[in-house]
């Protein structure tokens, strides 16, 4: 009794949180006003990062033989 009370709870929060998202009121701030543009530094930092996730996206065998799954 207690598990489905929560699931129809947590069904009716989701829904209601969705139509928050999606009909909401906008805010003054918006995403766009206060990101600027990555600079050399960050981009520097973040490139390992992307190179590593697109070559385990590409060889995701390297991972998984060092692991054991398959």
């Amino acid at each position: 009794m207690l598990a489905g009370t929560g699931m129809v709870l947590g069904a009716g929060y989701s829904l209601w949180l969705l139509n928050r998202i999606l009909f909401g009121n906008p805010k003054n701030y918006s995403m766009s006003s206060g990101f600027k543009d990555l600079t050399r530094f960050e981009f520097f930092i973040l490139m390992p990062f992307v190179f590593l996730t697109f070559f385990i996206g590409v060889y995701p065998e390297i991972i998984v033989s060092y692991i054991g799954v398959c």
